[in-house]
């Protein structure tokens, strides 16, 4: 890519990743709590389908000058780097919404409760990313993803015990596992997607999965608080 390239603004990619996402969110967020079958509600989904099918047309044929430059999907490790990220943010994190409602509203707690209690899983994402890079020196990013991923299922499966009866401590040791498995998984999975492509597009990459996944947690924590009001 040319420096004259790598400057150029994507202004047709970024307009209609907007449009989608904001149609997307506005079609998922509405449906639930005014009926999938209102106009407004079947419109926004047409227009995020479209304005999402634009998107990838528009990133292809701009190709490096693509603020999504799909064409480093064709390399295996990209790739599965990317997924495999995705998938592991999704399935941490995607647990948030239903926790925060299990904490205060099956539980009573106070959003500073919730919050502190919430810290038995960020806590330990970030004591250990913080010590990832010495914890590589000896592991190869194949072994710690292998035991990240190990950590975070048996987390997983902790959680399951969570019941009627069932205290906020319940909760705790299943968190702090979840937690350690994302922290020793991150690094490895970011470091192998930007090592894999050209120096002047790895700012991008990185935040592809975040972004994705972020947007899909919100539109998470929006449906379930909205089905919770409903009667």
């Amino acid at each position: 890519m040319t420096t004259a390239a790598a400057r150029t603004l994507d202004l047709p990619g970024a307009a209609t990743a907007a449009l989608g996402l904001f149609a997307l969110n506005y079609a998922v967020l509405t449906g639930p709590a005014q009926g999938w079958q209102r106009a407004d509600v079947l419109t926004a989904a047409a227009v995020a389908v479209l304005a999402l099918a634009a998107f990838v047309v528009v990133q292809h044929r701009r190709g490096p000058r693509a603020m999504f430059d799909l064409r480093l999907f064709a390399v295996p490790s990209f790739a599965a780097a990317i997924v495999l990220s995705l998938l592991t943010r999704i399935c941490s994190f995607g647990i948030l919404p239903f926790l925060v409602i299990w904490f205060e509203g099956v539980l009573g707690l106070s959003g500073t409760a919730t919050g502190l209690c919430l810290l038995a899983l960020s806590a330990p994402i970030l004591v250990v990313s913080s010590v990832s890079a010495r914890i590589q020196r000896r592991l190869s990013p194949r072994t710690m993803l292998a035991v990240g991923n190990t950590l975070a299922a048996a987390g997983a499966l902790l959680l399951l015990r969570i019941g009627p009866d069932a205290t906020w401590a319940t909760a705790v040791p299943g968190l702090v596992l979840l937690g350690a498995g994302v922290g020793l998984s991150f690094p490895p999975l970011m470091g192998l997607a930007v090592g894999v492509v050209p120096p002047q597009r790895a700012a991008s990459p990185p935040g592809w999965p975040t972004r994705s996944s972020r947007s899909a947690r919100r539109s998470a924590s929006r449906c379930s608080a909205r089905s919770r009001r409903r009667p």
